[in-house]
């Protein structure tokens, strides 16, 4: 897997971790509660993305880009 994939996979036991009746939950250097569940979810949307591109690119297709990405 790749880094962003992997950031993906975490970001998603994350939200399942949280939607599964955990209302605190650790991901990365911050805890994370049913209110943060919004910002898992933008997160994931934004990995999804760079995910695939990062496969497309391993796969030998497309073009490596510099993509910059704010974490929150």
């Amino acid at each position: 897997m790749g880094i962003y994939a992997d950031e993906l996979a975490a970001i998603r036991a994350a939200k399942s971790a949280v939607r599964n009746g955990g209302q605190n939950v650790r991901y990365k250097d911050r805890q994370v509660t049913m209110a943060d569940y919004a910002a898992l979810c933008e997160d994931e949307k934004t990995y999804m993305s760079l995910a695939a591109q990062e496969a497309r690119i391993a796969a030998g297709g497309g073009r490596l880009g510099v993509t910059y990405v704010t974490p929150r």
